[in-house]
């Protein structure tokens, strides 16, 4: 069963290869927890000694990626891409549920703050594989799409 711990470590080797931000594997489930971007607004703070290894700003990025946990038991891939000043979100489910989706994406668009995700954002379903039966696959899954998107 992949963890945090292993997502954020790739997600750590990934970043630094291909000089991307990446946020928390626990960016998501704080915002969801709190239901308030003031909760997670210091991930995109500048302050020096917020950052512990030399991955680049998630601030001023223009790709960010963003591994979600929902509902602590499931993990999707979201890619927030800026391109000539346009923001999109690329999502990937490996079980392609519409309502998981539709829960992300509402729930960013209503919490988060418009410099993050303004209203004229796209957003992109990039469909996965999906393994039957499904046991555990997400984690991996997730790393894979973040990879590719």
């Amino acid at each position: 069963m992949t963890n945090d711990h292993l997502i954020t470590l790739f997600l750590n080797i990934f970043a630094r290869r291909y000089n991307v931000a990446y946020l928390s594997t626990f960016f998501f489930t704080v915002l969801t927890r709190d239901c308030s971007w003031t909760s997670v607004a210091w991930w995109f703070t500048t302050h020096p000694s917020r950052h512990s290894t030399s991955r680049p700003d998630v601030a001023t990025n223009p790709v960010i990626l963003i591994p979600c946990h929902i509902h602590g038991k499931h993990w999707v891939a979201l890619v927030r891409r800026v391109i000539n000043r346009h923001v999109y979100f690329l999502y990937s489910d490996d079980l392609n549920r519409a309502p998981t989706e539709t829960h992300s994406r509402q729930f960013l668009q209503q919490t988060a703050d418009p410099l993050f995700f303004p209203s004229d954002a796209t957003w992109i379903h990039c469909k996965s594989q999906t393994f039957c039966p499904h046991s555990n696959e997400c984690g991996p899954t997730v790393m894979m799409n973040v990879a590719q998107q």
